[in-house]
């Protein structure tokens, strides 16, 4: 499969590349910046901005099967000047998409986000409302973009991020509620990112994510 990242410089970006390359995928990674990414065999590096460089994401999407998003913007940690840059990412992506005729995007969101909010408890919703406004906002609005298209895609809610070392499937759940245990591995994101493009029983879907409960490889 030849897999179209936006959002690849980031933790859960690179994972995602790692993994594709060592299943066999073909993958292009569109950046703004390269820093960080080595090359390898059968990845392909694009810099460009998701938001403000739209001919070139178009032109560089041609020809692959899917695209998935690690894009993610947690605007309460840059301070006020920072703009909301979801909604519009979404936009052109899904533009791109139906130019070329692309159908799988998978990518995640974090909980407390769009339909997610209703199922969450009081103490998420008041940090949703409070520090992470500007992002609710942001998120919801970008989440309304793809749930309005055409496309095949599926968008996973996870919790608290951690670097701890797994790769296995997280626990998939299409019934919305909390992940207990709230933190889940990078690795177990993109191990999600990657079964999602492959799996049309997931199409169309919002799903909760859980961590395996394994540990290591």
């Amino acid at each position: 499969m030849k897999i179209f990242i936006v959002g690849a410089n980031g933790a859960v970006g690179k994972k995602v590349i790692a993994q594709s390359l060592t299943i066999g995928h073909s993958v292009t990674a569109f950046v703004r910046n390269a820093k960080g990414l080595e090359e390898f065999k059968n990845l392909n590096i694009i810099k460009g901005s998701v938001t403000d460089d739209y001919q070139v994401l178009q032109t560089t999407m041609a020809g692959h099967d899917a695209v998935i998003s690690a894009l993610g913007n947690h605007l309460w940690l840059k301070g006020r000047k920072s703009v909301p840059i979801m909604e519009k990412a979404f936009s052109n992506i899904v533009s791109a998409m139906q130019h070329h005729r692309i159908r799988k995007f998978a990518t995640v969101i974090a909980w407390g986000t769009g339909a997610s909010y209703i199922k969450s408890n009081l103490f998420v919703k008041l940090i949703v409302n409070t520090l992470i406004k500007t992002d609710f906002k942001d998120f919801t609005a970008a989440e309304k973009v793809l749930s309005e298209s055409q496309l095949e895609w599926t968008l996973g809610y996870f919790g608290a991020l951690t670097d701890n070392i797994s790769e296995h499937l997280p626990k998939i759940s299409t019934v919305l509620k909390m992940p207990k245990p709230a933190s889940i591995p990078r690795g177990e994101i993109a191990s999600f990112l990657l079964h999602a493009i492959a799996n049309d029983g997931l199409a169309q879907k919002r799903v909760a994510l859980t961590q395996s409960g394994n540990n290591g490889k």
